[in-house]
């Protein structure tokens, strides 16, 4: 058998040095033929063959686990990630694993294979040609050349027994591999006790490697930076585990919390965290954080030496890679000094609040008022815009708040009142002193003719004096100017009673003589002409003297004078004491009494009877009913006796107007009787005229409504009434009345006054509504 090499030797070179794999195939094959052929001749060789053959198992068995470790050895360096290769003692690739031959960062034939031996880079390919070749590698192949170089060429000797790793040559640099740029470290490792090899170069791809440690490196740097705003922070930092062990804490939580660095690191955070007040929301507040949550919290915090101090604490966790829990950060923030002041603004927004309540109050208050105010009220601002008005103003103009406001005069519908306004505001804004009480009348929405007593006042818009508007308030003295008259009238004749009354005082005493005279007249005409009559039958019979008697009675007649004059002393005798009466109930009714006493009402309503007799002679009888047993009753002498004068002059206006008396032509009665019960004075005037409807006899007592024509009623007497009966002396007017069928009022008097305090309402069937109304007939 020809000469046999060991297995996992490198195969024999060619004669220009470079590896013949076909020849090493032919050599492995006929080491397997060998093999063979020995066992044939073992088998069939005598025993002492069988020596030989032994000898040859025992090669072959050598072999066999020569090649088992050349294949675990090839499959260690097949699974490497990096690309290797075995360069010999004169630079040829000797071996390399896959990753080298497929994955080497070169496209294939970059350059011309190297004495023909396969492509660049592949077994057979001089190593420092391809590093020559390899453009792409850049300043990484000549590195990787001169590293392979050093290891080949030295020289240095080395004992088989030394078990000390070779020098590790090493570099690494950038490499554009399909566009992007990626790292690779090659390393160059020297071969002991090798005969061809020299040297082994591994490259890796470290691209990943160096994103990590990349990234890595700016993680220590921020962390840095983050450790250095930590200790610089004025809040307090603690880091704990989940299971809140303290991990670190920096300097302002010591000085805050009196603990030191070494009392709290390694220990629970709770342990060191100490709350006082309301417990529940800090339980919570650390039911979360035990379940590594978020939480966030204000708590009265005490230190180790005893002082408490507000706080501010969040916790926040901190992830890993895999999504879990891996620290917690605690920051607690001093907010002692911002709690007190946070207090003590809560408690000026409270006040602020409860001022702006009240002054809200206070504005919804007056703006009732205003609107309440039966006065017109409104204001403008320097521009001459309204601003604001109450209700009374609005429907004196009949416009609506939202046409008003923001307007000028001139841009809303013209009016008297806008006239009026227009001329007196100018003067006001421009010297500042008001126009009080200018009187005007004015023209309303409706048409009707109101007097005003317009008041313009200026009002500042600006704090600093600057921009002036105005207020304006008109007050409606239609009424009053009304009542004014009513009033002047009212005294003229009370003034023209008083005179009246005086003249009856002072006709009085010449018609008592005059009336006494005419009697003595009669009395004596009556005897006188007693004697004439027996004078003129002694002279019919004739005789001495008798003749001329006789003739001096001729001329008068006897008869008629006798027949005449006593009619007439009669008549004048009725006519005085007519006047008399008339006087004496002129000086009874003019009597304005004492406020409230004994009076004798019969008395009282006959007077007013004759003092108002002009108004109802032409139009109707009188009829008095009084009860001469009803004796006195406690009143206000003279407001009863208006009272009653009222209610007859309103009957007779009524009767006057009744349309059935007219066609008849025939007086109406008008019947006034007085009763007396147990606890009341009864007046009962009534008339047959013609009635009232249900709606007039609802409105009959209402102040100033009349059904007469404009300027034939004032619409009070009714009104008076009332008022003087039910309000005054707490009586009460019962009206009993129906179209046709005349009117009947019954004045009901009480005879103990009830107490001033009490219900003045009107009962019985008087409706609500009589509370104050005028005659409406």
């Amino acid at each position: 058998m020809g000469e046999r090499r060991p297995p996992g030797a490198f195969p024999e070179t060619c004669d220009d040095g470079s590896p013949d794999l076909a020849a090493s195939l032919r050599a492995r094959l006929a080491q397997a033929e060998q093999v063979i052929a020995a066992l044939v001749e073992a088998a069939e060789s005598p025993p002492e063959a069988l020596g030989r053959l032994s000898d040859q198992h025992v090669i072959e068995h050598r072999v066999s686990r020569v090649f088992h470790s050349e294949r675990v050895l090839r499959s260690v360096i097949e699974a490497l990630d990096g690309a290797l290769c075995i360069v010999g003692a004169d630079g040829a690739i000797l071996d390399a694993n896959r990753l080298w031959l497929r994955r080497i960062p070169l496209p294939e034939h970059s350059i011309p294979p190297a004495r023909g031996l396969g492509p660049p880079g592949s077994l057979g390919t001089n190593f420092f040609d391809w590093c020559e070749s390899a453009v792409d590698l850049g300043d990484l192949a000549r590195a990787m050349a001169a590293l392979v170089h050093e290891v080949i060429s030295s020289d240095e000797e080395e004992s088989p027994d030394d078990d000390r790793p070779s020098p590790d040559h090493s570099a690494k640099g950038l490499v554009r591999v399909d566009g992007e740029e990626r790292w690779f470290v090659v390393r160059v490792h020297r071969i002991r006790d090798h005969v061809i090899a020299r040297a082994v170069v591994s490259m890796v791809d470290i691209t990943d490697g160096m994103s990590t440690q990349e990234k890595l490196r700016r993680a220590r740097e921020n962390a840095q930076r983050l450790a250095l705003v930590a200790r610089s922070m004025d809040h307090s930092i603690v880091i704990t585990l989940p299971d809140g062990t303290v991990e670190w804490v920096n300097d302002p939580f010591t000085e805050r919390s009196g603990y030191s660095f070494d009392d709290v690191v390694g220990q629970p955070r709770s342990a060191y965290l100490h709350c006082e007040g309301d417990l529940t929301e800090f339980r919570d507040f650390l039911a979360r954080v035990g379940r590594a949550r978020a939480a966030d919290g204000e708590f009265q915090l005490v230190s180790r030496d005893g002082e408490r101090y507000w706080a501010s604490v969040q916790v926040r966790p901190v992830f890993d890679d895999a999504g879990d829990v891996a620290h917690l950060v605690w920051v607690e923030r001093d907010i002692t000094a911002s709690r007190d002041t946070r207090q003590r603004l809560h408690a000026a927004i409270a006040q602020a609040e409860q001022l702006a309540a009240a002054l809200s109050q206070e504005k919804t208050l007056l703006a009732g008022v205003i609107s309440a105010v039966p006065q017109l009220v409104f204001w403008k601002d320097d521009a001459g815009r309204y601003v604001g008005c109450n209700a009374a103003y609005l429907a004196f103009r009949g416009l609506a708040e939202e046409r008003l406001l923001d307007r000028t005069d001139a841009e809303l519908p013209q009016d008297d009142l806008a006239r009026a306004l227009t001329a007196l505001e100018p003067a006001v804004v421009a010297t500042g002193q008001p126009v009080i009480d200018r009187k005007t009348d004015l023209t309303d929405s409706e048409g009707r003719v109101r007097a005003l007593l317009l008041s313009v006042l200026p009002l500042q818009t600006g704090g600093d004096g600057a921009g002036r508007g105005v207020i304006g308030v008109g007050a409606d003295i239609t009424h009053a100017r009304d009542l004014e008259h009513q009033l002047a009238q009212a005294n003229r004749l009370e003034s023209i009673g008083q005179l009246a009354a005086g003249i009856a005082h002072e006709l009085n005493t010449p018609i008592q003589y005059v009336a006494d005279n005419t009697t003595f007249l009669a009395e004596a005409t009556g005897s006188i002409l007693g004697a004439v009559q027996r004078l003129q039958t002694l002279a019919a019979q004739g005789g001495p003297g008798l003749d001329a008697i006789a003739a001096v009675l001729e001329p008068l007649d006897l008869d008629f004078l006798s027949e005449e004059i006593p009619g007439s002393l009669a008549e004048s005798q009725e006519g005085l004491s007519r006047v008399t009466q008339i006087v004496r109930a002129m000086k009874d009714y003019a009597h304005p009494g004492t406020g409230r006493q004994e009076t004798d009402v019969n008395r009282a309503v006959e007077s007013t009877v004759h003092v108002c007799r002009n108004e109802w002679k032409y139009v109707a009888d009188v009829r008095l009913d009084l009860d001469p047993d009803a004796g006195l009753a406690p009143c206000f002498e003279g407001e009863l006796k208006q009272v009653i004068l009222n209610m007859i002059v309103n009957a007779a206006q009524a009767l006057a107007e009744d349309p059935r008396r007219e066609a008849e032509k025939r007086k109406g009665t008008i019947t006034i009787s007085t009763r007396r019960t147990e606890d009341e004075f009864l007046i009962v005037i009534e008339d047959d005229g013609p009635g009232m409807d249900a709606k007039v006899r609802q409105r009959a007592f209402d102040p100033f409504y009349t059904t007469k024509e404009v300027g034939k009623g004032s619409g009070q007497g009714l009104s008076l009434a009332h008022s003087v009966i039910v309000t005054k002396h707490q009586g009460r007017i019962d009206l009993e009345t129906a179209p046709g069928q005349g009117a009947r009022f019954t004045l009901r008097l009480p005879l103990v006054p009830h107490d001033p305090g009490a219900s003045t309402d009107p009962p019985g069937d008087v409706p609500a509504a009589q509370a104050g109304s005028p005659p409406c007939r």
